[in-house]
């Protein structure tokens, strides 16, 4: 499908994925255990961070016929940076967020989520750039 070839439509699927892997273990958590949301989110995103690692580089970043822009171990490095500032930022962006929504946990933590959709989507878009090998120059 022609569509798929786009990295913001493979994005949106692996997120569609990971978010649900995300939000099952949040309300697991805050709802079924009754741990403190902004606990839940630090669990649930560490839990969606490992996973799409490998989601993202191997799936919604992939580029047939291309390699890798950066090295795997420099992926890992930046991929890890971002993972941490999200997973420390979140839990009080939710923290707040629910607050600032009347205690909807559930609004609370889409909203948030939302905004790092984004944010992480402009981030892993640079950090696994794919490029297409030189073409062979012609003998002159």
């Amino acid at each position: 499908m022609k569509w798929f070839r786009h990295s913001s439509i493979r994005y949106l699927l692996a997120g569609g994925f990971l978010f649900a892997l995300d939000f099952s273990v949040y309300f697991v958590l805050a709802r079924g255990l009754g741990i403190e949301p902004g606990v839940a989110q630090f669990v649930s995103r560490g839990t969606g961070a490992f996973v799409g690692f490998f989601v993202h580089r191997d799936f919604s970043f992939r580029t047939e016929g291309a390699t890798h822009g950066i090295s795997t171990t420099s992926q890992s490095a930046g991929y890890t940076l971002v993972t941490i500032a999200n997973l420390l930022g979140s839990p009080f962006l939710v923290h707040w967020s629910v607050a600032a929504l009347g205690g909807r946990i559930a609004l609370g933590k889409l909203a948030v989520d939302v905004f790092l959709v984004l944010e992480s989507y402009v981030v892993l878009r640079i950090l696994f750039h794919s490029r297409h090998p030189d073409p062979p120059t012609p003998d002159a």
